[in-house]
């Protein structure tokens, strides 16, 4: 078995009906995002010359009972009992297009000194390549490229505004779809992290 995204992972935010689109998500895309998170998890930690590898925690979406999926995902980092407190990076799927992100959501603990950290550190991000985007609300579809963000007033917004967010790294459209096989997603997937890993660190030294 091959594990790659095609175009009926995409169609499934298309289903009508939690109930039937729900087993079809646990059963396509689910599997795609434990082999892909493992996979990045272990390439994080031979990166960092870690002894332990990071949880990947795939969304239940327990707490929807109604409507249907707009998205789903799978977060690599945290602890064993969660990952919303921490930066990790995701792994998500949506109607439009597949990313992989390095996240700051969900109030995460230090938000405010990450947040300054990232001001004073915005060459960093600036010298990032230009395929790079940023997602600045998790819970909507919307991007935009690196080149068109205004950085410090994102990060000025992450820092004075409790409900503040910011995910960055590169998105994969349904529509041009360009990776083909297993092996052009172990590429994309590794080579965004390595660029993103910098950040990453920066930011965990606030857990130690």
């Amino acid at each position: 078995m091959e594990y790659i995204f095609t175009e009926e992972e995409f169609n499934l935010f298309n289903v009508k009906g939690l109930d039937t689109q729900m087993p079809m998500i646990r059963s396509e895309i689910q599997p795609l995002f434990r082999y892909y998170g493992r996979l990045v998890s272990e390439h994080i930690q031979t990166k960092l010359n870690s002894t332990e590898s990071l949880p990947v925690h795939v969304a239940k979406h327990i707490q929807r009972s109604v409507h249907e999926l707009e998205s789903t995902w799978c977060a690599i980092g945290g602890d064993n009992r969660g990952y919303k407190k921490y930066p990790h990076f995701q792994i998500g799927i949506n109607g439009e297009y597949l990313f992989i992100m390095l996240s700051f959501i969900d109030n995460i603990l230090y938000q405010k000194d990450i947040a300054k950290l990232f001001q004073d550190d915005i060459e960093a991000f600036q010298s990032l390549p230009e395929d790079i985007m940023i997602i600045p609300n998790h819970t909507k579809l919307a991007y935009e490229t690196i080149q068109e963000a205004d950085l410090a007033k994102l990060f000025e917004r992450l820092e004075t505004v409790k409900s503040a967010e910011f995910m960055i790294g590169r998105i994969e459209p349904k529509i041009n779809h360009q990776l083909q096989s297993e092996e052009d997603y172990k590429v994309w997937l590794a080579k965004t992290v390595d660029e993103l890993l910098p950040m990453y660190q920066k930011a965990m030294k606030f857990y130690e």
